[in-house]
């Protein structure tokens, strides 16, 4: 017997094991997936828990053995997790690898880092390499069931001896109760690999914030926590913006629209349908490989309809461009929608091709450069009207009338 008062912690651990090892029969070491050792109050110095890195035991002080952040920090160190720091080793207050708290139950999971070491949500993964210049849309962890294959959730960035991690730090559900950058954008990194080594918190980000010290440029375009399920669009790399206008309009023809590559992304969204419900507005989207598993009908009737846009996701053409067969840089519909100017009201004004065909002013609109929002000039999206070089009676051209 073994007196706790005043009584090293580790001597109490040996005997508590010892004594469970004798009642049950069994290698406390090796049959069980964990083994927590609660220590009542007493022992000498002013610890609270600690683990055994990739290992079955964990071991507790008193009532914080009761505390879940500690349970999920202290049994975190058996998994093979290190600390999460920001500033110190244990400061990320993001996730649970950084401080515990005397709470007996704490929402809130592991910071990207570590979900990524874990593998848990492995199919919602991306990994993106330096001098990409990609937009992607990120939802939160606590959101991984009401997501599919085609969302994402972690992003990685390699960069050599160190890898970056963006993720969407939902404040929600079983991570309601996260105690640092909830409904941000979060930036860590850590040394290459998923073994054991400490994380780092580099940056929490709003809508508009942007982060240069990881290998590609992160800036954050929108968080829309009205969104079923609310989601992070994020921007890697630079991607090209919209000319500004300029001091008078050119007089010559526009010149050719950039080729598409065809090259669509699978997993990238377009709009489906918006609609105020509640006073909110609720987007729906559907992905390129929602749409590619449709019949050859279906798809025309969804390429041809869908043909509006968001400021986060465009249109099924504009998106899918290999489905829809829109990829052409000839290509036109009369439907499509341009942008011509905002109103008195700031509001955006837009057009389809088909009225542009018959107005008196279609040469002023087509040489247009001054663009806002997620509709495109006139003569990136009526080519063909518009007489844009090599469209007007170039061989190939596709003009699609509805």
């Amino acid at each position: 017997t073994e007196t706790v008062d005043g009584t090293e912690n580790t001597i109490i651990r040996s005997a508590a094991t010892a004594k469970a090892t004798s009642v049950l029969g069994a290698d406390l070491f090796s049959e069980p997936d964990h083994v927590m050792v609660c220590i009542p109050p007493g022992t000498n110095g002013g610890w609270i828990a600690y683990a055994y890195i990739n290992s079955s035991l964990s071991v507790y002080n008193d009532l914080w053995c009761n505390y879940v952040s500690a349970q999920m920090h202290e049994i975190g160190h058996n998994i093979g997790l290190a600390h999460s720091g920001e500033s110190s080793s244990y400061d990320d207050q993001s996730g649970m690898m950084g401080y515990s708290y005397s709470d007996s139950d704490t929402l809130m999971c592991f910071n990207a880092p570590k979900n990524w070491q874990l593998g848990w949500y492995i199919d919602r993964q991306k990994i993106l390499n330096a001098g990409s210049a990609e937009q992607i849309q990120i939802n939160g962890v606590s959101d991984y069931k009401q997501t599919g294959d085609d969302d994402t959730i972690l992003v990685q960035i390699p960069g050599g001896v160190t890898d970056w991690y963006v993720s969407f730090n939902r404040k929600d559900g079983f991570n309601d109760q996260t105690k640092e950058g909830g409904d941000q954008v979060l930036v860590h990194n850590r040394p290459t690999g998923v073994g054991y080594d400490e994380s780092k918190l580099l940056a929490k980000l709003d809508s508009g914030g942007t982060y240069t010290g990881a290998p590609v440029r992160i800036t954050v375009n929108s968080i829309n926590l009205t969104a079923s399920p609310p989601y992070a669009t994020v921007t890697f790399g630079t991607i090209s913006p919209q000319s500004n206008p300029t001091s008078s309009p050119p007089t010559s023809s526009p010149s050719m629209p950039p080729t598409g590559s065809c090259n669509e992304n699978p997993k990238a969204k377009f709009l489906w349908r918006k609609k105020m419900k509640n006073g909110n507005l609720k987007i729906s989207k559907r992905s390129c490989r929602w749409l590619g598993k449709k019949n050859e009908n279906k798809i025309a009737s969804f390429c041809k309809k869908k043909n509006k846009c968001h400021e986060d996701f465009g249109s099924a053409e504009d998106t899918c461009p290999d489905t829809c067969a829109s990829c052409d840089p000839c290509y036109e519909r009369e439907t499509a929608l341009f942008f011509v100017k905002k109103n008195k009201k700031e509001k955006h004004v837009v057009r389809n091709c088909g009225w542009l065909d018959g107005r008196d002013n279609k040469e002023l609109l087509c040489q247009n450069t001054f663009v806002e929002g997620c509709y495109g000039l006139a003569s990136e999206v009526c080519p063909g009207t518009c007489s844009v070089q090599q469209c007007t009676n170039a061989q190939g051209s596709i003009f699609n009338q509805d």
